[in-house]
């Protein structure tokens, strides 16, 4: 799951590089990740927590996650996310940099929004467990029985799995679309909206292993019928068929939901009976996290680089990849894991 987890999180350096947005492949790079990355994040935080919330008590578990989360979010806010918008504000752009800022609707929490939605959920979850323990409700969890053989629900399973997106979008409309939106909450409406979007995912991985009406979800060849029905929604999504604008909303969240469920019932449980992996991937999940915070500062930093240097998009774009993933795995194995200062600051880590 740490490996799953690290690949949709180190995913995100092509997105960021895609942000130059002047072939079609970036955007096509751009929009995929909005299909299924970071709702499959949200729903592998879900089923994390509730795998590791047992193994302390509440009040220790929650102090920890929100260490975890809070100082790596505090320290991107602080110095680097204003690193960055410096260096957009004062070097010259030459080449395919040239309306980089234009073309990007670059807000003052860039890549770390999901850290706030974490820590919401955090607070969350620590209230349901607390409410659990003070009812002497036992969650003990054991990751083989997390796909066990579900009963034959397939037509509910199937109305369930249809019915979500629908819900979502529904959810989304009106508890953030009407009051928030007519509130004008300006700076935060992205993060909010993002918080009532990905809600759902987390609650379905926390969810999962204790309903074995979830489980049956990843014992089903339902979901291959869901991941084609989203097809048309997804072509939609990227660009390939026109939409609507009235019903360009409703389209983009009924289509990335729809897909994201199909991929996470695709890809879960081969990785849960993953028993060993390659050590690049190893190593990866080690450093993800620390390879998240930094790279969008990385990212923008070769990128304009490259752009001094003459080569052309599609070169550079490759260079900029291989070099941030190049530098930050090098910031987590000379700082962070030598380092308990850089520990603290990049993983939020005491110890």
């Amino acid at each position: 799951m740490d490996a799953l987890r690290a690949i949709l999180l180190s995913y995100g350096i092509f997105v960021h590089t895609a942000n130059v947005k002047i072939e079609p492949l970036f955007f096509f790079i751009e929009g995929s990740s909005g299909l299924f990355r970071m709702n499959t994040f949200f729903f592998l935080s879900g089923l994390l927590a509730a795998l590791t919330i047992g193994r302390a008590t509440p009040a220790s578990w929650l102090q920890k996650r929100v260490i975890a989360l809070s100082v790596p979010l505090l320290f991107g806010l602080l110095i680097l996310n204003p690193l960055f918008f410096l260096l957009h504000s004062h070097v010259p752009k030459v080449g395919f940099m040239v309306g980089f800022v234009e073309r990007n609707r670059l807000v003052w929490h860039l890549h770390l929004w999901f850290l706030f939605p974490l820590l919401a959920f955090t607070m969350t979850t620590f209230a349901i467990r607390d409410l659990q323990v003070r009812k002497g409700r036992s969650i003990a969890i054991r990751n083989d029985n997390l796909i066990p053989d579900a009963p034959h629900i397939r037509l509910a399973v199937l109305a369930a799995l249809l019915a979500f997106p629908a819900l979502r979008y529904l959810a989304m409309w009106v508890v953030y679309h009407i009051p928030f939106r007519s509130a004008g909450l300006g700076h935060f409406s992205f993060i909010i909206s993002m918080t009532f979007g990905t809600l759902p995912f987390y609650l379905l991985g926390y969810l999962l292993p204790n309903h074995r009406f979830l489980q049956a979800m990843f014992s089903s060849p339902i979901y291959w019928l869901v991941g084609l029905l989203s097809i048309p929604l997804l072509l939609a999504r990227i660009g390939v068929v026109a939409l609507d604008p009235k019903t360009h909303d409703i389209v983009n969240s009924v289509g990335s939901t729809a897909f994201s469920l199909a991929f996470i019932v695709i890809t879960t449980p081969v990785f849960l009976k993953i028993t060993s992996i390659h050590p690049f991937l190893t190593s990866l999940s080690k450093s993800s996290y620390t390879i998240y915070i930094v790279h969008f500062l990385l990212v923008s930093m070769f990128l304009y680089a490259y752009s001094w240097a003459g080569l052309s998009i599609y070169p550079a774009a490759a260079a900029t990849v291989i070099s941030v993933f190049i530098v930050a795995l090098t910031i987590h194995s000379q700082l962070v894991e030598r380092h308990r200062w850089a520990r603290f600051l990049l993983n939020g880590k005491m110890t």
